[in-house]
């Protein structure tokens, strides 16, 4: 199956990689969900003011002579007279002309009209361009990426998928070419022409006529809402973006634009709420990037989908953080090669904040969001500063994984210090194997195997221990090392 060299990427979570591979469909966007709050704003001229302030005197002016109704008592009209003439100062009072700069929050209230157009005709889907070359099997990120990992890829934890436009709807064809439009990065806003504003203002409001519009103004019309959803702001230009833009006369094309329920939980009721999506092809996803902070849970959900068959074509890449620069490196690898990388990672997660237990020589999280970020079960622990050289009393914490553990109590004996783990473990070393002597030094001071090397470590780097103990106490750390490797490797 040919790959392109540059596919396009849709940075996400986990589960929403997981959901396009299960479902063969994308979500795309209501132009309201942006994260961009100006994207549904156009430009508020002064010229566009001026518009406003003539329509109003015009408007005042039209009215002169109409009859004048008010509800004197609830439920009954009485005729107060024809409507009469402004006073001379009614535009200095009530319609003044105004400065834009001056103004605060007066663009708002007419762009919401806009924004309701816009939420009514189009859908967005939001990808980016050149995240990885497929025909190279490393490489460093576009500088960019680390945002977009942080932004929209559950910071550094989740994946990105790369797609192949030819096998999925494009939406609106971009009259320059090419598939989608690129976004536009400028700093000066999209401003609309000012009778696009009329047009919004009244198109469905109740009892209006139909309005019609000439073909000029139609393309105008089409136009101008293109170049609105096509530009953002130069803060923005790390994102690369390439848009597709769904017309909803579109998107009721029956099974191209399926609706998908997702019910959110409101002040604890479940309540429907409602996506639109496109589907791709089974061809249109040709990879999937992993973010260098997965966690071994997480990837564990999506392992299975990507063993099948059908995505056997699929190019699967790890990621790392660069060791000299803010960059990432992004290595094609086989998924065996994703997972030893991503566990070796979570289980450093979870010992520095202590969501594991030791059962024997065995390690086991306390919960398989033991190191996704934002997540702490531990209180906090009190601060001493002469650790390592001294250990004290470990919080205890329940168990938040299977739920037959109880309290689990992580407790290290108060006040034990280096040199009493060193010396005792140096006395049974004398008549027992390292084994043995190993298993009755963590016994006697309830450690974990880590703590004990930890001693060793901290021991070893006492300046001023004589150099022969130094190089004994170098040398049991190193037998120890060994041990626990080996009783890893046997499970």
């Amino acid at each position: 199956m040919a790959i392109p060299q540059f596919p396009l990427a849709k940075f996400g979570t986990v589960f929403g990689a997981l959901e396009m591979l299960r479902t063969n469909t994308v979500f795309i966007s209501s132009p309201l969900d942006l994260n961009d709050s100006f994207e549904m704003r156009p430009k508020w001229t002064q010229e566009h003011e001026n518009r406003n302030h003539d329509y109003r005197v015009a408007r005042d002016k039209a009215i002169v002579g109409w009859p004048v109704f008010a509800e004197m008592t609830p439920g009954e009209f009485t005729l107060q007279g024809p409507q009469p003439p402004p006073a001379a100062d009614h535009d200095d009072k009530f319609n003044p002309k105004m400065n834009v700069d001056d103004q605060y929050g007066i663009a708002e209230g007419y762009n919401y009209n806009v924004a309701e157009y816009i939420h009514e005709i189009y859908r967005v889907l939001s990808l980016v361009e050149k995240m990885v070359d497929t025909t190279e099997k490393y490489q460093r990120s576009h500088w960019g990426d680390v945002l977009m990992w942080s932004h929209y890829g559950d910071m550094f934890q989740g994946a990105a998928v790369l797609l192949d436009p030819e096998h999925f709807p494009n939406g609106l064809e971009n009259p320059k070419g090419g598939r989608g439009f690129p976004i536009d990065y400028d700093d000066n806003r999209v401003a609309l022409p000012g009778w696009i504003y009329d047009f919004v203002a009244v198109k469905d409001h109740p009892g209006s006529p139909p309005i019609f519009v000439s073909p000029e103004e139609a393309e105008e019309l089409n136009s101008s809402m293109t170049k609105l959803l096509s530009t953002k702001a130069k803060m923005w230009e790390y994102e690369r973006e390439i848009r597709m833009l769904y017309p909803m006369d579109m998107i009721t094309t029956p099974g191209l634009f399926p609706e998908i329920e997702i019910p959110v939980t409101l002040d604890g009721v479940s309540t429907p709420a409602y996506r639109d999506s496109v589907t791709i092809n089974e061809k249109a996803i040709v990879g999937v990037v992993f973010g260098p902070e997965i966690t071994l849970h997480s990837l564990a959900q999506i392992v299975p989908i990507l063993r099948e068959p059908r995505h056997e074509h699929l190019k699967l890449y790890r990621s790392a953080h660069n060791g000299q620069r803010h960059v990432l490196d992004y290595l094609e690898s086989s998924l065996e090669d994703i997972e030893t990388f991503t566990r070796e990672h979570t289980e450093h997660i979870a010992m520095i904040k202590d969501h594991v237990i030791f059962e024997g020589h065995t390690m086991r999280m306390l919960h398989p969001y033991g190191a996704k970020k934002t997540v702490n079960f531990n209180k906090r622990r009190p601060y001493v500063a002469d650790v390592p050289r001294s250990w004290t009393t470990r919080n205890t914490f329940p168990s938040c994984g299977n739920g037959i553990l109880g309290e689990v109590s992580y407790l290290m004996t108060p006040e034990t210090t280096v040199d009493e783990v060193v010396t005792a473990y140096q006395g049974y070393r004398k008549t027992q194997d390292v084994a043995a002597a190993a298993d009755a030094t963590i016994e006697q001071f309830a450690l974990t195997p880590s703590y004990l090397l930890d001693a060793f470590n901290a021991a070893h780097l006492n300046l001023d221990r004589p150099d022969e103990d130094a190089k004994v106490i170098h040398g049991q750390r190193n037998e120890l090392l060994a041990h626990f490797r080996k009783l890893e490797k046997q499970g």
